[in-house]
């Protein structure tokens, strides 16, 4: 997770180079896509502390939406490689233009950068302390969080 999320802020630099409304609307896109991927690990995480509290009958019921979460984290993940597929085919700008964008967009990816990563801790935070009560139950779990988290890789490994 932590890779797609310099992915992200490479985005930012590369996409500068497309044409103006293009290059605005995928950075657009893919700022949207680092807040739905913070919403989704925040949601795993709350489904958790949820489960780590519940009663038997309810936790199948709370790792079912953990999971979903974790499918839409993997779908996140597609929608980047779509963004990163839309950027390549456009073509390069001026520098001026790309300093213009980067400077204009810098702090929005940081701080979208940086909630991502609070929730990616907070997250891992979370299934440790569960799994030092239960680990079992988790462990499906944590197999679809690393593929999810290796989609975002793949995309980063692709630059």
């Amino acid at each position: 997770m932590k890779k797609v999320l310099l992915f992200a802020g490479a985005l930012v630099l590369f996409l500068p180079g497309c044409g103006t409304d293009d290059r605005e609307r995928l950075i657009s896109d893919a700022l949207e896509e680092i807040g739905k991927a913070a919403g989704n690990m925040a949601a795993i995480k709350d489904n958790i502390v949820k489960w780590e509290k519940a009663n038997a009958s309810e936790k199948p019921k709370l790792l079912k939406s953990a999971m979903d979460a974790t499918q839409a984290l993997s779908k996140n993940a597609l929608m980047f490689q779509v963004i990163k597929g839309q950027a390549d085919k456009l073509d390069p700008g001026t520098p001026e233009s790309r300093k213009e964008l980067v400077d204009k967009y810098r702090d929005r990816f940081a701080s979208a950068i940086e909630n991502a990563n609070k929730e990616r801790i907070a997250l891992n935070e979370a299934i440790a302390r569960a799994e030092k009560k239960e680990k079992a139950p988790l462990a499906d779990l944590k197999i679809s969080l690393q593929k999810a988290q290796g989609d975002f890789e793949n995309i980063v490994k692709q630059r």
